[in-house]
């Protein structure tokens, strides 16, 4: 998919080895529940296959390093093709983008003594900028693959056959 400078479209791709019914009610829950909890995401919108959100601004002061702080909104589409559940997202880094053009203006306004210290400091700001968008999209990846995994254990675990032999206790 096509990188842009302020969004990113992607898909992740998981083995759908339990049914659609439980798959999705599940994941988008967690997902939910993550957004809420750590993310400090409050505007979340979600139906039986969607999930779209919106965050504040500068939540990233009281965050940390949080997966979802250089994300200011975005939306996830999860469907099933084959032996997969196709997880589509598309990110968007607007509030990221627009500090890097503030810190920009820096250099405009002359701070710097020469002109090769106005250019290595833009490369700084928007390096960092595209780095770390990158980096937030590798994590998001990684993260949607496990949240994954671990729905499909529960599942498992969940309907897992009990051997009435060892469940007994001593």
């Amino acid at each position: 998919m096509p990188y842009n400078v302020v969004a990113v479209e992607d898909r992740v791709e998981v083995p759908a080895l339990i049914p659609r019914d439980d798959f999705l009610p599940d994941f988008l829950e967690k997902l939910e529940n993550y957004m809420h909890e750590y993310a400090y995401i409050q505007n979340i919108t979600s139906d039986e296959n969607s999930l779209r959100f919106i965050a504040p601004p500068f939540r990233f002061a009281w965050n940390g390093w949080n997966l979802f702080n250089p994300i200011s909104n975005g939306s996830f589409f999860i469907h099933r093709r084959g032996k997969y559940y196709v997880i589509e997202y598309k990110i968007y880094f607007w509030e990221f983008f627009v500090y890097s053009l503030l810190f920009s203006t820096i250099a405009l306004f002359g701070f710097f003594p020469g002109m090769i210290f106005r250019f290595l400091y833009l490369l700084v700001v928007w390096s960092f900028f595209i780095f770390h968008s990158l980096w937030s999209k590798s994590r998001l990846d990684d993260y949607l693959e496990k949240l994954a995994e671990r729905v499909t254990e529960e599942y498992f675990d969940r309907h897992k056959p009990r051997n009435k032999i060892y469940d007994k206790p001593m």
